[in-house]
């Protein structure tokens, strides 16, 4: 380390600030895959990139070591903590909500990193279970919940930044919550309004199948049982399309939301976890029109 200090020392600072990049870069690759600690150095750099630009950056080195540590219990509670501490100051859901590209690469990737704590924090068999408090809980649901109500980024995969996926992603993080042993039935109908927000109001279609994440979410709250079988039976009732006009983008809603009902019927049928009426009712949809 000191002969990197000795190399930089007269060197313009962007070329230091390069070198001393690509020295983290190796240092976090080393940690790829292996049963390693991470430094408090380290896991700053990794927050600080959640959002980088450069896909091979934010996808293939930050997320996935951010799963790796979380999901295999290889960062200490006190590191979690300060993770958690850091969504909860700088809401990241929220950043630059009207800008698109990086912005929304950053509130995407941060949706992520708040389901994987989700998840650990719902998991009783974790040694992360309950490391939210319970006001912080409902805050991180909440937020997670309104996110796609708020967001307006529908890119999927971008030349320069890669999968931006602001929908699917925000679709796997309202899988975990409607998962969660702490989602209320306000909770679950809330989620259920953010899904006919998505397929009402849409105005551009999905072209890189956003909407079977959508469906996966829903599909995870019936698995929970958080979602009961009647109650999206009497949701599905209620999104009709009657009002197709012809319109290419009214064509085009009814075509996601399709997409959205296949998926979830498809790993209700692979499960068996049929009640007659929820089957009924999905396959009288998805053979009309």
């Amino acid at each position: 380390m000191l002969s990197l200090f000795i190399l930089c020392y007269n060197m313009p600072s962007r070329e230091v600030n390069i070198m001393l990049e690509q020295e983290m870069i190796s240092q976090l690759k080393i940690k790829q895959g292996n049963n390693l600690a991470l430094t408090q150095e380290e896991l700053e750099w990794l927050w600080e990139n959640i959002g980088n630009p450069n896909p091979e950056i934010r996808d293939d080195l930050v997320f996935n070591l951010f799963g790796q540590f979380i999901f295999e219990q290889l960062i200490t509670k006190e590191q979690l903590r300060w993770i958690i501490e850091k969504v909860n100051v700088t809401n990241p859901l929220e950043y630059r909500i009207e800008e698109f590209a990086s912005a929304t690469a950053y509130r995407s990737f941060s949706a992520l990193v708040m389901g994987m704590i989700l998840q650990v924090d719902g998991d009783k068999t974790s040694g992360y279970d309950s490391c939210l408090t319970t006001s912080e809980r409902t805050s991180w649901i909440q937020n997670g919940i309104h996110y796609l109500k708020r967001e307006k980024d529908r890119t999927g995969y971008d030349e320069k930044l890669g999968w931006v996926h602001a929908f699917a992603h925000g679709a796997d993080l309202l899988g975990t919550i409607i998962s969660h042993p702490n989602c209320t039935q306000e909770y679950v109908v809330e989620v259920l309004e953010v899904m006919s927000d998505v397929f009402q109001k849409s105005k551009q279609p999905f072209v890189d199948e956003e909407e079977k994440r959508l469906g996966l979410a829903i599909f995870f709250g019936i698995e929970s049982g958080n979602l009961s079988q009647k109650q999206l039976c009497e949701w599905i009732k209620k999104q009709r399309f009657e009002e197709l006009d012809g319109s290419r983008e009214s064509y085009q809603r009814l075509a996601m939301y399709k997409s959205f009902l296949a998926t979830i019927y498809f790993r209700m049928e692979a499960l068996n976890l049929w009640e007659n009426s929820l089957k009924d009712e999905m396959m009288m949809i998805l053979q009309e029109y």
